[in-house]
Parts: C-alpha cells; sequence; structure tokens
C-alpha cells in the first residue's frame, strides 16, 4: 500500500474513532434540594381566563337590598303610629297615681298630673284628688267628674264608676241622665255588686228613670250571699218592695232583709 493510500486511511480511521463528550446528568434543581415545589408551568396565553375566587377573608357581597335605591324600600312605619304606645309607656314609667301616697310624697300630685297627659286612662287618680279636696289641692267636683269621664271613655272601667257616683251623689236630673247614659253599658264589665250605682241612677228622678230596672239591678247585686255580695243593695231592694216603688211585695222584702242581715254578719266575722 501506497504511503499517501495509507495515510488516507489513518486519517479516515482516526476521525471515525473520535469519541464525543457525555451529556451530563440531569442534577436536582435548587427547588427539589429543599423540598419546595416546582413553580406550576406558564399558562397558555391562548386559553379563557378562570373565573377569579372569592378571598374568604374578603367581607361578603352587599345584599341587593342595601343595594336597591331607597324608593324602593318599604317605608318606615310613621311615627303617629307608635305614639299610642309611647304614651302608655311614658304613663307606665310615672307609675300609678296613687293619692293616697300624696301626704308624704309631694310628687304624688305632679307624677298624677303627667300621667294624665301622657295616657287619659290614668286621670282617675287625679280626679280622686279633685273630688276630695287632697294633696292641696281645692276641692272641684265638676272638674272631677271631667277628669274620670275623660278616664272612663279611654276604657277605664274604675273611672266609669267613679263618674257615675259623683253624678247620683250630685243628683240633679240632667246629672243623673249623664251617669246613666255613661256608666249603664260598663256596670257588668266590673261586677254585678257595682250595678248598685246605676241602680241608685235608675231609681232617681230623670228622664231616663227606670224602677223595675233598678230594682232588678239592686236584686242582682245583693245576690245570694257570697263573698262579693251587697248588703246595701238587699235593703235598698227591699225598701223600694216596702214604699211602693214598684208593685210592693211585703214578703220578698222580708226574705231580702234577712239576707242582708246574714252578708253582714259574715262580713263581721271575716273582719272586713
Amino acid at each position: 500500500m501506497s504511503p499517501r493510500l495509507l495515510a488516507c486511511c489513518v486519517v479516515a480511521l482516526g476521525c471515525s474513532s473520535e469519541t464525543r463528550p457525555a451529556r451530563p446528568a440531569a442534577t436536582p434543581s435548587a427547588d427539589a434540594a429543599v423540598g419546595r415545589a416546582a413553580p406550576p408551568p406558564a399558562r397558555d396565553a391562548t386559553a379563557p381566563p378562570r373565573a377569579p375566587t372569592r378571598d374568604a377573608a374578603a367581607p361578603p357581597p352587599a345584599s341587593r337590598d342595601a343595594a336597591a335605591p331607597a324608593a324602593s324600600r318599604p317605608a318606615s312605619a310613621p311615627a303617629s303610629a307608635a305614639a299610642p304606645t309611647a304614651k302608655r309607656a311614658a304613663a307606665r314609667r310615672f307609675g300609678a297615681c296613687n293619692i293616697a301616697h300624696c301626704e308624704r310624697d309631694r310628687g304624688t300630685l305632679l307624677r298624677c298630673e303627667r300621667a294624665c297627659e301622657a295616657d287619659p286612662r290614668e286621670c282617675g287618680g287625679l280626679g280622686d284628688a279633685l273630688l276630695r279636696g287632697s294633696c292641696g289641692l281645692t276641692r272641684n267636683v265638676g272638674r272631677a267628674i271631667e277628669l274620670y269621664e275623660k278616664a272612663c271613655r279611654a276604657g277605664e272601667d274604675v273611672a266609669c264608676l267613679s263618674a257615675a257616683q259623683a253624678l247620683a251623689d250630685r243628683g240633679g236630673s240632667d246629672d243623673v241622665a249623664r251617669g246613666i247614659r255613661l256608666y249603664g253599658p260598663r256596670c257588668h264589665e266590673i261586677g254585678d255588686a257595682r250595678c248598685e250605682v246605676l241602680a241608685q241612677l235608675l231609681r232617681q228622678p230623670s228622664p231616663l228613670r227606670d224602677a223595675p230596672r233598678a230594682l232588678a239591678l239592686y236584686v242582682r247585686a245583693c245576690g245570694s250571699g257570697g263573698y262579693d255580695d251587697s248588703p246595701e243593695s238587699c235593703d235598698a231592694a227591699a225598701e223600694m218592695l216596702e214604699k211602693g216603688e214598684v208593685p210592693a211585695d211585703p214578703k220578698r222584702a222580708e226574705r231580702l232583709r234577712r239576707l242582708a242581715a246574714r252578708i253582714q254578719k259574715q262580713r263581721e266575722s271575716e273582719g272586713r
């Protein structure tokens, strides 16, 4: 073989036997070395955007009612609707008007006046003071009756009774008729024993005088000897039967007298 050909072979063999550098082995990243998760792969820019998740610490969204315009919200109740409740609460705050305390408590009269202004049903106590002329007030029956009537029309039945009694005691024809109209529909709501005041009014001379009804009310208030029965009503009914204000009935009158004595004896034994 010629030297030239040999040299070519050597060159060719040297080129084929040349070694290429080996690819270095993959080494763990710094994140993997410290135990951290590898960053997420880059998001494809062509993908549709995801809806943002709500942060748990973020405040809740405002309700539709809060966002609604003021005109669409229901209007609050008018102030006048709460007025009666406020007046009743004011009367309760001043406390019951008890004129029995006014001699030792000078603030009683002021509380009574304020309670009457706040709630008409509380005017009866002030009427008591005027009727009796107590608590430093000058006696004024007419004004007392007006206050009783005011409380009565507001629903205070005891004030109706007080007004009827004051009108019956005054005794004028107009007063009697006024008492009958005021107290007539209410006496049974208080109790049959309290209807003797209406009977007293119906017995007196007036355009509304009704003796038979007065007798029936007296007998009903007299009852049959129970705790709330009125011996005074038994005696009044017996008197009407004896005097002929209704058809006379002496025997019935005698029974009523005995019943009155029995009720009175029972009261005395019970210390009433």
